[in-house]
């Protein structure tokens, strides 16, 4: 504008003065009353699509990735970052829009939807916004005392190990005997590897223990780990098969702590590491001896299925193709069988194994039971259930990408009709490959644990999880058509893929003690991602309460919708299982802060949900009666809320400010709140004529 009147630019100034009648100003905060009466109400959405294919706000394909909130805008949005339309973070957000639209029968504007508490930052029950409030190292070299050691050691080799086995246990045990007796000096990245697994023990403690604040704390490793690697900045040294060990754990910690921002950008690093190492690709022709190479294909899936869970959790793009690896999937032994001649033969013979132990998502379907014959024999072992879960990530991860990506097909049209018909009757096929000891369904393919074990209960969550995620965008209230108000009836491929998300969410809690048993929760599941699991349940669960029996179109005839395969399908059931779901985040949130958030946030959903139909929510615990060691207030000690101070600033920080206004230092044009916090304090001051051009533009 000022180059403009200087230049006397008559052209520039009206189309600037265009733009301001336009309503620039209004969304710059300078309004009229007139222009605020506009904004309330006046303005209406553009008609809604008729076809079959649109749906309401509960989410479907026809929903266009898009950025809705500034990520930049603050400290807390920033540490959630951008969350993903395959999220239930997403889905929840979703489910909050649908609730506040129930009785009434016409799509509110998304005006009137939006609000603090429905944006993806206030929805997030992880925990990215809060930081250790004390980090102090101490003695980096130091151990913590013999007994301890070993306890913290046996907790992450036996909880954590089966299913990230991203160290050899047999080499990692000797060095710590010689760490232990002083019989040779550990180097610095050793020490940070073991930090880190006293650090992951220290948090599976906590969740173990009675008493979350009691337990050992995990933040003296943590930052005794973080001294000992400090030199591995971006500007360090080229970084080795330990330091992307390093990454991973640091991964795996901050997924335990529900800080899945910083896990997913240490999973992010770990890859890019192990890229540029090789990793990824098939070893032939190296001097490395097969139980090395072994442990490198197995540090190579363990932060593949990480990644895996990590990109469902955000819903983001994962940094890795599974089209862009070529090594070959776990062996099914465990080191100890290494030596033994059926082992050995595929150990040796690295052809052999690639053609035996292939995976589902790249195999032709004819040649899958060859191997299944041969996995069937093979003795149930931690290294089997590797295997198990190496191949349901690769299925999940080529599934959600197709799926979801952008490059999906949009709408649920005929090939994303494929596309999930495809990937359904591959996990069918994943779960029938499924050995004896591991199997988790009867043969009609429902839910039978007779006596299970932590693998088969890992692998059942699983499996139900993927099964939700690439059925979900089915799970929707068909779009309505304005002028007759009335809504479009699901297709039938629509309605059967919406009642197995449906099955799937209610197979996945039949897993779990209708009496929540920490107990059990600690022993039986892979306690990192137990409460994701039970979220993406429950919200599926809220989201058929909200959108209750859709008709459907069956031939030449519409017929009223039914419920999910094998239940009644009364809200009834539905609602149950629901409050199973409350009940069980209502005792993990007695130890876990981020279990706390995410009940108080559904508890609250449901209970508007059961406001409008008439629901009885006898059995629904209360907020009010959560354990209070989780609550913000006890947690001041351990962790420290992020974010900007509200105090006022002083006279020299004013000046600063007005000092500072003449240089802009941001990365673009636009103002984070702290930024802007700082530009309320100067005093507002524009050019006279300036003034008068903006005066003229508004008559």
């Amino acid at each position: 504008m000022v180059a403009a009147l200087d230049k006397q630019n008559t052209a520039e100034l009206e189309r600037i003065s265009a733009v301001v009648k336009g309503g620039f100003l209004r969304s710059g905060g300078i309004t009229t009353p007139e222009q605020q009466d506009l904004s309330s109400g006046s303005q209406e959405r553009p008609a809604a699509s008729q076809s079959a294919t649109s749906s309401s706000s509960a989410g479907s394909l026809c929903d266009i990735a898009t950025v809705n909130e500034d990520i930049n805008r603050d400290e807390r949005s920033r540490a959630t970052g951008y969350i993903g339309k395959g999220s239930e973070i997403a889905w929840l957000q979703k489910l909050s829009e649908e609730v506040g639209k129930l009785g009434h029968p016409i799509e509110s504007s998304p005006h009137e939807l939006s609000s603090e508490e429905e944006s993806l930052t206030a929805l997030s029950y992880h925990l990215d916004h809060l930081s250790f409030s004390t980090l102090e190292a101490g003695d980096p070299q130091a151990l913590p005392q013999r007994a301890l050691s070993d306890q913290l050691i046996a907790i992450y080799f036996a909880k954590v190990d089966p299913s990230f086995p991203l160290l050899n246990k047999t080499l990692f045990s000797t060095q710590y005997h010689q760490a232990l007796t002083k019989s040779r000096s550990p180097s610095r990245k050793w020490l940070t590897i073991l930090n880190l697994i006293y650090a992951i023990g220290a948090k599976y403690m906590q969740l173990s223990e009675r008493n979350w604040a009691d337990a050992i704390d995990d933040r003296s490793f943590l930052s005794r780990a973080l001294a000992l690697n400090a030199d591995q900045s971006l500007l360090g040294e080229h970084a080795d098969l330990q330091q992307v060990q390093i990454w991973v754990l640091y991964a795996i910690y901050h997924l335990t702590s529900a800080q899945i921002n910083r896990a997913w950008h240490m999973a992010g690093r770990a890859a890019r590491c192990a890229i540029a190492l090789g990793l990824n690709l098939r070893a032939g022709g190296l001097n490395v001896d097969a139980t090395s190479r072994e442990s490198r294909t197995r540090l190579w899936w363990s932060l593949f299925i990480l990644e895996q869970l990590l990109s469902v959790m955000t819903g983001r793009t994962s940094c890795i193709d599974w089209r862009s690896f070529s090594i070959p999937a776990p062996l099914p032994f465990d080191e100890a069988q290494f030596q033994a001649p059926q082992a050995a033969k595929y150990l040796s013979d690295l052809a052999l194994r690639e053609r035996t132990f292939v995976l589902t998502a790249q195999t032709p379907r004819f040649r899958i039971e060859a191997r299944n014959k041969l996995l069937r024999a093979v003795e149930p072992s931690s290294s089997l259930y590797l295997f198990y879960l190496a191949d349901l990530a690769a299925i999940s991860h080529a599934a959600v990408n197709a799926v979801y990506s952008l490059h999906a097909c949009l709408g649920v049209s005929k090939g994303a009709h494929a596309k999930i018909t495809h990937y359904q009757r591959m996990l069918g096929d994943w779960r029938s490959s499924l050995q004896s000891s591991f199997e988790f369904t009867d043969r009609n393919g429902r839910l039978k644990l007779a006596e299970p074990c932590p693998e088969q209960i890992a692998l059942a969550l699983a499996f139900y999880s993927s099964q939700i995620i690439i059925n979900r965008p089915c799970l929707t209230r068909p779009g309505i058509q304005k002028v007759t108000e009335t809504r479009h009836p699901r297709t039938a491929f629509a309605n059967a893929t919406a009642l197995l998300c449906l099955q799937s969410a209610m197979d996945l809690m039949a897993i779990f003690p209708d009496l929540p048993d920490m107990g059990w929760l600690c022993e039986m599941t892979p306690w990192w991602s137990v409460v994701h699991y039970i979220m993406q349940a429950l919200i599926i669960l809220l989201i058929q309460l909200c959108v209750g029996p859709v008709d459907v179109v069956k031939g030449a005839h519409t017929e009223t919708g039914q419920g999910a395969v094998g239940t009644a399908e009364e809200p009834e059931v539905i609602l149950r299982v629901s409050k199973k779901c409350l009940r069980w985040l209502h005792a993990i949130a007695s130890r876990s802060p981020s279990s706390r958030r995410a009940f108080i946030t559904c508890e609250r959903l449901l209970r508007r949900i059961a406001t409008i139909n008439g629901f009885d929510l006898e059995g629904v615990p209360q907020a009010a009666t959560l354990a209070a060691r989780t609550t913000n207030s006890s947690l001041e000690n351990y962790y420290a809320q992020r974010g900007r101070s509200p105090q006022q600033p002083s006279e020299s920080a004013h000046g600063d400010a007005m000092r500072e206004a003449s240089t802009w230092w941001g990365a673009d044009y636009t103002y984070s709140e702290p930024d802007a916090e700082n530009q309320a304090y100067l005093p507002f001051s524009l050019d006279p004529t300036l003034l008068d051009f903006l005066e003229n533009a508004l008559e």
